[in-house]
């Protein structure tokens, strides 16, 4: 991604070497982003590629970044468990293809070796018919049918689990944050780190059941919005120009997502739950240009410990699907976020904001 001002009218391009124009826009005059995408399978023994920027004018970055280049792995995965499924020569030199495509998949080789340990079957017989010759298995676990496309074949059970032995080491090698293997928040968490709204620790871990502080907090919902960090305005007694977040602080005070508190901002307090849907509601009604509908009905036992300030933001923020409680009768307004919620209901303001990115 590239944050670019050139002479308006004029366009700007991201060139790849290999693969061509992979972003073109018209310049607006201002700063804008121009993002890009580029998928492709590494043929040779490295994954060097150029990318340009090409412009006319007047041309000024302020930002560019490469966030990652991803293997999809998908494709290796399936056309592995279908070799082994279907013992068919054509699968299984199929998957050889892929699985040699790829030079530093660590388990190339052991992929590799199962591939070439199969049989392949003679055609697509499926031990039907009355006729001698066929044994069953002798274990008690019958196996799986699947349907191929040479037919259907018996699959013992060993092999299912050697399929399933694959796609664990595939999931892993896949993995962005390495405690977020088996985590319930895993895919959201990891939509918002391709993003760069969220970042893990210099140990690739998320923490995702630390709490988040109100710095934190601010620092995502301003990447979230697309928001420019401001220069700091000593809004707040408790906030210097050289922290790390006051440049974030300063933009969601500026945009009236979150205030302080007696002239602190506290960006070291745990934010919470009642904090934040006040912030992502305040965020999206500034993004869609809305207005905080106010006088509903909310129905949880512990509407007394609400603050009267951030009754109505829940209400709309449970309305929106933004935040739930956390039984059906406890909304619980005072109890601290994790990372991992943070992320995901800051996805789903993310997703109603982007329909097309979901």
């Amino acid at each position: 991604m590239a944050k670019v001002k050139a002479t308006k009218g004029s366009k700007i391009r991201l060139i790849s070497e290999k693969g061509g124009t992979i972003a073109e826009a018209t310049a607006t005059g201002d700063y804008q982003d121009i993002k890009a995408s580029y998928d492709y399978r590494k043929q040779k023994s490295s994954f060097e590629d150029k990318i340009y920027l090409e412009y006319n004018g007047e041309l000024q970055i302020k930002q560019l970044k490469v966030f990652e280049i991803t293997l999809e792995l998908n494709k290796v995965s399936s056309a592995v468990n279908k070799a082994v499924y279907s013992k068919s020569s054509t699968n299984i030199n199929d998957a050889k293809k892929l699985v040699l495509a790829f030079y530093d998949l660590p388990i190339r080789e052991e992929l590799l070796d199962k591939l070439n340990s199969i049989n392949p079957s003679s055609g697509g017989n499926s031990g039907g018919g009355g006729g001698g010759g066929s044994s069953s298995p002798s274990k008690s676990t019958s196996p799986a049918d699947v349907k191929t496309d040479t037919g259907t074949v018996a699959i013992p059970p060993q092999d299912k689990n050697e399929i399933e032995k694959t796609e664990d080491e595939l999931d892993t090698y896949l993995l962005r944050f390495k405690d977020m293997k088996n985590h319930w928040a895993r895919e959201d968490v990891e939509y918002m780190a391709e993003l760069g709204i969220v970042n893990g620790d210099e140990n690739d871990k998320f923490r995702p059941e630390d709490r988040v502080s109100r710095a934190e907090f601010a620092t995502m919902i301003s990447k979230a919005m697309g928001l420019d960090t401001t220069k700091y305005e000593n809004s707040f007694f408790d906030v210097v120009s050289d922290d790390w977040y006051s440049g974030y602080v300063q933009t969601v005070r500026s945009n009236d997502y979150m205030s302080g508190y007696d002239g602190l901002f506290k960006p070291n307090a745990d934010i919470t739950r009642e904090e934040i849907a006040r912030v992502i509601v305040a965020a999206y009604n500034s993004k869609t240009n809305t207005k905080l509908e106010k006088g509903k009905s909310l129905y949880f036992n512990d509407l007394d410990d609400i603050s009267y300030w951030a009754y109505d933001y829940i209400v709309e923020a449970a309305d929106m699907g933004f935040i739930y409680g956390i039984t059906d009768e406890l909304f619980a307004p005072k109890q601290p976020a994790t990372r991992a919620q943070a992320a995901v209901m800051i996805k789903r303001v993310y997703d109603k904001l982007h329909p097309a990115a979901e």
